[in-house]
């Protein structure tokens, strides 16, 4: 569900989505977008219903954030045509309220470090 909210928050803000849940063995990017200046996005989706287990952000850690720059990496050389393009990596947070049927998005853009 985070997901489809994420993608559903990024096409209302003229992001082209390009690919969703591409996998790979080591792991799986959720949304691959271009942004308004034609730049390629990977995006890692947190969703939580509750902060018992922390801010849905948090759980993008160091080794998480490995994994995501290998897939991207991957991602360019599996896809040439993106290849010469500016990229980063973004988080985008979804705290879910079944209560009241709403969903809090937060887009922290470049989240992951060591990458431009």
């Amino acid at each position: 569900m985070g997901e489809k909210i994420a993608a559903r928050y990024l096409v209302d803000r003229n992001y082209q989505v390009i690919n969703l849940n591409y996998r790979k063995i080591i792991g799986e990017i959720d949304i691959i977008a271009l942004d308004q200046n034609g730049d390629l996005v990977f995006f890692e989706v947190k969703a939580r219903s509750n902060q018992s287990f922390g801010a849905p952000q948090e759980a993008v850690d160091k080794d998480k954030q490995f994994k995501l720059v290998q897939l991207a990496s991957n991602y360019l050389q599996d896809n040439q045509v993106f290849a010469r393009r500016n990229f980063r990596i973004d988080v985008i947070s979804v705290a879910l309220d079944f209560s009241n049927r709403k969903a809090k998005i937060e887009h922290l853009k470049n989240a992951v470090e060591g990458v431009e």
